[in-house]
């Protein structure tokens, strides 16, 4: 009698490299950094497995309401996929952030911060968390290194979805004219101007998301 023959199914775990693995929850973690690009008089966020030159070193979100309000939503964005994966478990996302006023007065703020999928453009919120909140003046920027976890939905990734990291920026001023919110997105971590690791405490930001593996 002939002996059938079994084949292994391809699936998620489809050729991907891991920073690190967690053997207690099945889970390969990759670490992605924020940057941005130009093409031509156009900028863009990204979000890539290598530390790549940035073109520009922040993004920088103002508000001039007493109400805490959204002043800036930043995409930062993988290239599709070409291989199914499957997200499981809980991301980390490291955030070099500070809060600053224009004239006497403070200001405060603090950010949103969401894993998304996005599939033939729609988004799907895969998980999402919030940061503490800072207070900054004209004459002391409060500087902050945050690293923030982030629990996701166990989300399946088809060919052609991408993954974005979403940070969005809420603000408000107290006397001041105008609130300010610096998010540092340096990879190479080249220091300008107040832009320094002495502030920070580390200039890269960076998300930790983890993915299903079979061990």
């Amino acid at each position: 009698m002939a002996i059938p023959l079994k084949y292994r199914k391809s699936g998620e775990t489809s050729v991907i490299s891991y920073n690190y693995t967690d053997i207690s929850t099945g889970t390969g973690v990759v670490k992605f950094y924020g940057f941005s690009s130009k093409e031509l008089t156009t900028d863009s966020l990204r979000l890539s497995t290598e530390a790549l030159n940035t073109n520009l070193l922040t993004e920088t979100a103002t508000q001039t309401s007493s109400d805490f309000t959204l002043s800036g939503t930043y995409n930062f964005d993988l290239t599709v996929f070409q291989l199914p994966q499957r997200i499981k478990g809980t991301a980390l996302c490291v955030i070099p952030w500070a809060i600053s006023a224009v004239a006497t007065g403070t200001a405060s703020g603090y950010i949103i911060v969401s894993l998304v999928r996005v599939s033939g453009g729609v988004e799907t919120v895969i998980g999402t968390a919030t940061t503490e909140t800072l207070a900054g003046s004209d004459s002391a920027i409060e500087y902050q290194l945050t690293t923030i976890a982030v629990a996701l939905t166990q989300t399946h990734l088809k060919k052609g979805d991408t993954l974005r990291l979403k940070l969005e920026s809420m603000l408000k001023k107290t006397a001041a004219t105008t609130a300010i919110m610096y998010i540092v997105h340096d990879p190479t971590e080249v220091e300008e101007g107040i832009i320094t690791k002495a502030n920070f405490k580390g200039l890269q930001l960076i998300a930790y998301v983890p993915f299903r593996v079979d061990l």
